[in-house]
């Protein structure tokens, strides 16, 4: 656009002065909402409810969940996440414990790997991972002793050497060698006792030789040797082991007699499901399901942990672990609650970042800031997993959760696995069930629930109008809402604008297309249905946008032949309708495209089409050995693709070239099983939902408008040391953006991806910006959208 900037010199000369003093009053003026993460940044979003083991480091106490971990600082009151994201190895962590000794936080995971945190230095000792082993490759417990951990594996013992970050020794302790799933590990001066499944092994801690199974032996003197323990503690001098028994609540803690090796039952102690013991100040610490009892050397109970000040009533404490620290405050790691600090029966606090209370995704609906995820699912039969009913929202970078805790109706319901936010009221969210019906919130309060009473909506004939499913919903250009209710007689509904419901039987239209398996529904911009349906077939409706005229109603099942929709695969898991009107479709064998969806009832070709990329030198079809489990578009029109082992790629607009490639080893993605991706279109992040839970990248493309609306640039100023990029954002779509010096030099130029522009701060030649006033001047094709905005380096 020459007559643009033929005349940018002058254009800046007679500015100048203007410039300067409009920079210096307003430069810091420009909107500050939240931005969340910087561009090419990642944040989880997890669930930190459910703690599971817990750590003290000095000021620090670590809470450890099954997905990542987190801290309280005391000498900050600050929270902290740390997770994949923050550098962890791994996801799924089973226990944690540290080392004072070395100064050293050992992290144990599910999955056998292993990682330490030293000086803010993660350390990653991958060894048990990697090897193959044929028992049951887990780790249940650490316990600390000296330079070494001792780690209670399924199949045994593992010795690592916590100072020299490496394993020393493995110990098959079993019966000529065997496997032992082992829980827990305790030393005395002589012995080292181990709590297994299979009873209670001991070793002398002189043996020469411990990884010899012949240095362990099982106690017989418990009153069944082969009985499961889970727990083990020394108190008042005796040895205590906790039977874990199959059935509920008839666990039992035997006390060893150091004299002469027998066992007896505790005294006083009940037969509650014991999750730890342990000994803090010379007190007993039993953690019961339900609540923590404290006894005194001759098991006087000295108090009881049992009630907490609950920010939802409905939660019952559920008490795994327990620490004391030094200021004599005990911590509580709570599987429903989360952290719980407490000083007595009244006195507690409630400590943990803010997630969801579920780490499930299956479809995610976003509008201006506010993500709504429904955790429930169905499997690839089109059957019920039975997720307990639970929908949850992320507005205004805030988390809410609605589940039987809160909401006493979803106590009854399984499976919500599809949600809309409405796109012009954003308060006003439908959720749909896999046979419980529907479910309208308005202003996050249940508004209403619809099934066959009070709709036409319809449950499979031979379920009697028990089990509305519905499938999928999508939002029509007039504020309709249009859902499919999977098997019914009439697979199709909407209710209107203005509250009306309608109800389509489509089976004298198309072959099959009544009391068949239908889910997610996309619409195109000529106002067709687009159905996804079980196997390799997709339902395509059009109503021609009169609703209740069902004489003009046109409907057609699209399918593998060719001039029949040229569908590839077996099976169609994915849809989305890109920013020129193209429905693009994700299957077990990769990407097809409709690029003439208006032609499905014309007459005129429309068949899918692959799409042919260069891959390391030779041509193939887009991601065909993938199962493409996810489709979204940005703001500039490039496609997500989330797949079932290969996690997330980013591609051109067209689909040609790849940008991104993300995997759960070269990203702190949670999974390379991912079940859905959506976009907040205004900031450019995308939430990705994966088989471990929510995690989002902060990608450069926003959605642009016909017009530049709120421009500014962030981060603004650019302060010293700052090296990310430098995001111009509010532009009209696909902007041509230059950049210029205070004096009309110019110094970079780009395009916009969508409603934004990135530029890394430095010189075409790749120099840095010195410090100083950038003017960024911002225009669309024809030069009928221009503004101009500025941005300021401090070196």
């Amino acid at each position: 656009m020459p007559h643009l900037f033929s005349s940018l010199r002058t254009f800046v000369a007679m500015s100048i002065i203007r410039t300067l003093v409009v920079c210096l009053i307003s430069l810091f003026v420009y909107p500050t909402l939240a931005q969340g993460v910087g561009i090419g940044h990642w944040r989880d979003h997890l669930p930190y409810n459910n703690v599971i083991s817990l750590a003290e480091a000095g000021t620090i106490i670590y809470a450890a969940t099954p997905y990542s971990l987190y801290y309280w600082d005391d000498a900050d009151g600050s929270i902290n996440r740390l997770g994949k994201v923050e550098g962890l190895s791994d996801f799924g962590i089973a226990a944690i414990d540290y080392s004072k000794e070395n100064k050293t936080l050992f992290i144990a995971y599910n999955n056998a790997n292993i990682d330490l945190l030293r000086n803010g230095r993660i350390i990653n000792i991958p060894d048990i991972k990697r090897k193959p082993i044929l028992g049951n490759k887990v780790i249940r417990n650490v316990t600390l002793e000296g330079p070494f951990a001792y780690l209670s594996c399924g199949f045994g013992i593992v010795v690592v050497d916590v100072q020299r970050s490496e394993i020393k020794d493995t110990w098959y302790i079993g019966a000529e060698g065997d496997f032992v799933d082992v829980y827990d590990i305790i030393f005395n001066e002589e012995s080292i006792f181990a709590a297994t499944t299979e009873g209670i092994y001991t070793a002398s801690r002189t043996h020469p030789n411990l990884a010899n199974f012949e240095a362990w032996t099982r106690d017989t003197q418990l009153p069944d040797p082969n009985a499961a323990f889970n727990t083990l503690v020394f108190f008042d001098g005796k040895l205590h082991a906790n039977n874990a028994n199959p059935v509920y609540n008839t666990d039992t803690v035997f006390v060893r007699d150091p004299l002469d090796g027998s066992w007896s039952k505790m005294p006083a102690e009940g037969n509650a499901g014991k999750h730890k013991l342990r000994v803090f100040n010379d007190k007993l610490y039993v953690v019961n399901n339900g609540d923590v009892t404290i006894y005194n050397p001759g098991y006087q109970v000295d108090g009881r942990i049992y009630q907490y000040n609950q920010p939802d009533s409905l939660i019952i404490p559920a008490p795994v672990d327990v620490l004391r620290d030094k200021n004599g405050y005990d911590w509580i790691a709570d599987a429903m609650s989360g952290l719980v600090r407490t000083e007595n029966i009244w006195g507690n606090a409630i400590i943990r970042p803010d997630g969801p209370r579920s780490n499930k995704v299956f479809e995610m609906s976003i509008v201006d800031h506010s993500l709504w995820v429904a955790p429930g699912g169905r499997n690839l039969q089109w059957s019920n997993i039975f997720t307990p009913g639970a929908l949850y929202s992320f507005t205004d970078e805030n988390w809410s959760s609605f589940d039987r805790n809160n909401l006493p109706v979803f106590d009854e319901v399984r499976d919500v696995l599809s949600v809309t936010v409405d796109p012009n009221e954003r308060t006003r969210v439908f959720a749909g069930s896999w046979g419980f019906g529907l479910f309208e919130f308005r202003n996050n309060q249940l508004y209403a629930r619809y099934d066959a009473s009070n709709t036409p909506l319809q449950a499979p004939p031979q379920l009697q109008d028990k089990e509305i499913r519905i499938g999928g919903m999508a939002w029509d250009r007039n504020r309709n809402l249009w859902m499919s209710t999977s098997d019914a007689t009439n697979l199709l509904n909407v209710l209107t604008n203005n509250g009306e419901w309608f109800s389509y039987y489509l089976g004298n239209l198309t072959f099959g297309a009544s009391q068949t398996e239908v889910g997610k529904v996309v619409i195109d911009d000529f106002g067709q249905k687009w159905v996804m349906m079980r196997g390799s077939k997709i339902l395509v409706f059009n109503d021609n946008n009169t609703l209740s005229k069902l004489t003009d109603d046109q409907a057609r099942i699209l399918g593998a032949g060719i001039g029949q929709g040229n569908i590839p695969g077996s099976r169609v898991f994915s849809m989305a309708r890109d920013r020129d009107g193209e429905i693009w479709i994700g299957t077990d064998e990769g990407v097809a495209v409709f690029y003439a969806p208006g032609n499905v009832f014309s007459g005129f070709d429309f068949d899918a089409q692959k799409i042919l990329v260069e891959v390391g030198g030779y041509v193939q079809y887009l991601l065909e050995e993938e199962t493409v489990t996810a489709i979204a578009v940005d703001g500039a029109n490039r496609k997500w693709f989330g797949t079932d082992r290969a996690g997330v790629f980013l591609m051109s607009p067209d689909g040609t070239q790849q940008i991104h490639h993300f995997t759960e080893e070269n990203s702190p993605l949670l999974s390379n099983t991912i079940t859905d991706i959506a976009i907040n279109h205004e900031t450019g992040e995308v939430f990705i939902g994966t088989a471990l839970g929510l995690i989002s990248f902060k990608s450069s493309a926003t959605q642009g408008g016909i017009s530049n609306n709120k421009v500014y640039a962030y981060p603004n100023p650019v302060h010293p040391g700052y090296s990310g990029p430098i995001a111009i954002k509010g532009l009209v779509t696909d902007a041509d953006v230059k950049i210029t010096n205070i004096a009309g030099e110019l110094v970079y130029a780009t395009r916009a991806e969508g409603g934004q522009a990135v530029w890394n701060g430095r010189n075409f030649n790749g120099q840095r910006a010195s410090t100083g006033v950038y003017l960024v001047f911002i225009s669309n094709d024809d030069g009928s959208e221009t503004i101009v905005t500025k941005v300021l380096f401090i070196q």
